[in-house]
């Protein structure tokens, strides 16, 4: 028995890896590609490993196109990520606690209104945003990129932070008054916080179509 479970594990184990090691190739072989010289990446296209390594191809990489490098991208991508994901978060708590802690009237409207937003296609948007991007004169510029953020447009982080101040006792409000949020909200919601930093960092890295606004 004990052989046999032996036997039956070392072929499991087996086809395991090689299964893997097929869908693992084109990776694998992509980036050893990339140490290859670009007038022979095809030519030994059966080859992985490359028999004069050299990196003139990330050096010609990162001299971009149109005389923008690639130090360019980074610095734009990093301006408009960090920007965004401020503004995002800043406009989100804002309005979550509004929703949250405030009884008005229209309150339950306003929030499926918010969370309206999030099954609303961006490519329905694009072509709107333009016209309205263009008459603001902002083409060419970051604030198509930046601004709306601003104006707590990511229903989900407001969703997200509603329902965790939900789940704050109001004595908590009541004890800390002026300073509320501050001394009580702040502390507590800073794990849910760095959650929706991160998402919001990587919803705005992909924006569909960003680029075409510019």
């Amino acid at each position: 028995m004990r052989a046999k479970k032996r036997i039956s594990r070392i072929a499991y184990h087996t086809i395991v890896l090689a299964v893997g090691f097929v869908m693992i190739y084109p990776l694998l072989w992509m980036v050893m590609s990339s140490f290859k010289e670009s007038s022979t990446i095809f030519h030994t296209a059966g080859q992985l490993l490359p028999t004069q390594p050299t990196l003139e191809n990330y050096a010609n990489g990162w001299k971009g196109f149109s005389h923008t490098t690639f130090a360019t991208f980074f610095k734009n991508t990093f301006f408009v990520a960090a920007m965004g994901t401020i503004g995002s978060i800043a406009s989100s708590i804002l309005v979550a606690y509004g929703l949250s802690r405030l009884r008005f009237r229209l309150r339950g409207l306003l929030f499926a209104l918010v969370l309206l937003t999030m099954m609303l296609p961006g490519q329905i948007l694009m072509i709107p945003q333009y016209l309205w991007y263009n008459q603001l004169g902002w083409i060419n510029t970051y604030s198509p990129l930046i601004a709306e953020f601003y104006f707590a447009t990511q229903g989900f982080f407001v969703y997200l932070l509603m329902n965790f101040m939900d789940g704050i006792p109001k004595d908590l409000d009541e004890a800390a008054k002026i300073r509320c949020y501050f001394l009580v909200h702040e502390p507590l919601e800073r794990l849910y916080g760095a959650a929706a930093v991160f998402e919001a960092h990587r919803k705005i890295h992909h924006q569909p179509g960003a680029e075409a606004l510019l």
